[in-house]
């Protein structure tokens, strides 16, 4: 309840953390995803609530709705989209922006989708691949990422480099990983580089995708072989 109740926090930021926050609950084991959920409401009741009350009441999420509207439109002149939307959004005209938004967040859904019913592996690796994948998708397909946003990608490509590194010896793992981390060198010191900005996530959801995340990140555990080490120690005394 407590995990849910933090992924509320990101709700400050609804177009990003929004989606972000259902993929951490479709990731979550069965036994918790209940009370994970319990908890991301309860959070977002406490903060509508603190909003209401002393941070400009009814008439500021009145606002917030009405500038909303137009954000769809206003997202289209911003030069730093950091996904593949933003290599059309300030080119092609608003209908059929909104068209090719649609088929990507479709393509999102579906990648998510995938990721779910396909993952193997033991439980923790299942939902970290879920979640990682899930994450990347979304990042790489959404309109509304900007680079600066990219800060979460961190734990999934953690989680692709996995204890002691071992993960950069995939060569997959290693590019995406010196992509993550000059793509946004470069765009910082120039946000009209368009497409570099997008590299980050499609670099991680190509690995994803791909057989990396079964031999790096979180492996299963072996009780044979402990139980076996105890009995080899227990016979030399």
């Amino acid at each position: 309840m407590l995990a849910g109740f933090a992924l509320s926090l990101g709700m400050y930021k609804p177009h990003l953390m929004g989606p972000l926050a259902l993929l951490a609950l479709l990731a979550s084991a069965s036994a918790i995803r209940k009370r994970m959920a319990m908890g991301l409401a309860g959070g977002l009741a406490c903060w509508i609530a603190i909003g209401v009350l002393f941070d400009g009441g009814t008439q500021a999420y009145r606002a917030w709705f009405d500038s909303a509207r137009g954000f769809g439109e206003t997202i289209r002149h911003q030069p730093d989209i950091a996904s593949i939307p933003g290599m059309y959004l300030g080119q092609a005209s608003s209908s059929v922006s909104s068209i090719l938004t649609i088929v990507c967040l479709g393509c999102a859904l579906l990648i998510v989708f995938t990721i779910s019913r396909h993952a193997e592996g033991n439980e923790q690796g299942r939902q970290c691949r879920v979640l990682g994948g899930g994450m990347a998708a979304w990042m790489a397909l959404s309109p509304y990422v900007h680079t600066s946003d990219q800060i979460v990608l961190t734990l999934p490509l953690l989680h692709l480099i996995g204890q002691s590194g071992r993960g950069l010896q995939h060569t997959a793992v290693l590019l995406a990983a010196v992509t993550c981390v000059m793509a946004p060198m470069v765009v910082f010191r120039d946000y009209h580089t368009v497409g570099i900005n997008a590299l980050p996530p499609l670099s991680l959801l190509v690995v994803y995708l791909s057989e990396a995340p079964k031999q790096t990140g979180v492996r299963e555990t072996r009780p044979v072989a402990a139980k076996g080490l105890a009995s080899v120690s227990s016979s030399h005394e």
